[in-house]
């Protein structure tokens, strides 16, 4: 098997973005404050306080409006170059 010479510099950019994203979290993990609180260490919701545990059931009506909402929207992706078709055939053959 051969060498491939053009892939060499593709392949020192991909280590040098991998190096810089690992040197900058080191760098953030050690420059960066240690200051640990009750408040950091809850959940962020929109800057409102939790009310409830995040790990409460959904009510199933919730998910079948969700696939049922996927359902007409994958249907519009398929309707919308029928009907750019449609109107650019001439009238007698629709």
């Amino acid at each position: 098997m051969a060498f491939d010479v053009a892939i060499v510099p593709i392949t020192l950019f991909i280590l040098a973005l991998a190096a810089v994203g690992v040197f900058l979290i080191v760098l953030g993990t050690l420059a960066g404050p240690r200051r640990r609180n009750p408040v950091k260490a809850m959940p962020y919701e929109s800057g409102v306080d939790p009310f409830h545990d995040a790990r409460r059931r959904l009510n199933i009506r919730y998910h079948l409006l969700a696939v049922a909402f996927l359902v007409f929207d994958v249907e519009l992706l398929f309707l919308y170059p029928w009907a750019v078709a449609l109107r650019e055939t001439p009238r007698a053959a629709a």
